[in-house]
């Protein structure tokens, strides 16, 4: 590496200009949706489930974290009468989880917090209701997140992992570019926030079912030649729903023959890379949505 030894590394500065970066993205909608199922929309498409929906009257349209909830209640739920009581509970998380802080409410709420007395079949029952559960629960964050972490399955979270399974992303962020073209990038090839964030906005990729994507990025010290992935992102390009435009009054008897407008929604994705500077790199990355609405006309 540069011919430097170890503790010469360790002891250079970072400075902007020796760092470049390169990022990387790959497709996990197939494993995704074998395994966290399917829902069906309104047209009757059969989708990927969306990392998070609410549940309506189906526990079939929930998205993962909603579900997540409700099965976990249900686990501990073992009378099945809609309420978690303290016996309940407490078979699940011991005095130890709940001192140290391990349980499914987190640190800012503990189970007497919660509790109110609940109305059942059999009567009131002091209790945790399935209502409050679905909102103060917690955990469902860490199972999805480790869902997508398992290191049987994939890895996504290392440079070589990144360079072994991932797609480098073209400098145009177009991911349908030939991805021959992506090559390593100063901070000055990117846009950038007023605080020093730079950005990557990402184009073209699929969203016919939920498509499911992870990105990363890898940080690479010119000099040294040392590499730090960023921490890997979720991102799901939820597939667009045509909604009949709502009309009253009279207008009703005129939709026959008027020109509708349907709302085509052109969605791009912009990577955030935030680097801490210390003597190690404690690189992040970030991941917001920009929408843009454009107009287009047909007739019925």
């Amino acid at each position: 590496l540069g011919g430097l030894t170890m503790g010469e590394r360790a002891a250079m500065a970072i400075v902007e200009r020796d760092l470049e970066y390169l990022i990387y993205w790959v497709e996990i909608t197939r494993q995704f949706r074998e395994r966290w199922g399917v829902v069906f929309d309104r047209e009757g498409r059969n989708l990927t489930r969306p990392i998070s929906n609410p549940c309506g009257a189906r526990k079939e349209e929930c998205g993962v974290l909603e579900w997540i909830k409700q099965v976990e209640f249900e686990k501990l739920d073992r009378d099945g009468n809609g309420v978690l009581d303290r016996g309940e509970y407490q078979n699940r998380y011991t005095q130890e989880d709940q001192f140290e802080g391990r349980t499914g409410f987190g640190a800012l709420y503990n189970f007497g917090e919660l509790s109110n007395n609940a109305s059942t079949p059999t009567g009131f029952v002091l209790g945790v209701s399935q209502e409050t559960w679905d909102l103060r629960y917690e955990g469902a964050s860490d199972i999805f997140r480790a869902s997508i972490k398992d290191p049987l399955i994939r890895s996504f979270w290392t440079p070589c992992a990144l360079e072994a399974f991932g797609t480098p992303l073209p400098i145009s962020g177009n991911v349908s570019d030939d991805p021959a073209t992506a090559t390593w990038a100063p901070k000055t090839s990117f846009d950038q926030l007023e605080d020093g964030r730079i950005l990557r906005e990402v184009t073209d990729l699929k969203d016919d079912d939920n498509n499911v994507y992870l990105f990363n990025a890898v940080v690479r010290h010119k000099v040294t030649g040392e590499k730090v992935a960023y921490k890997t992102h979720v991102v799901q390009r939820i597939t667009p729903e045509y909604k009949v435009p709502e009309v009253q009054g009279p207008e009703v008897g005129l939709i026959v023959g008027v020109s509708v407008v349907t709302v085509v929604l052109v969605a791009a994705i912009v990577l955030v890379l935030v680097l801490t500077r210390s003597k190690k790199m404690r690189p992040r990355l970030r991941v917001s949505k920009r929408v843009a609405k454009g107009k287009k006309k047909g007739k019925e």
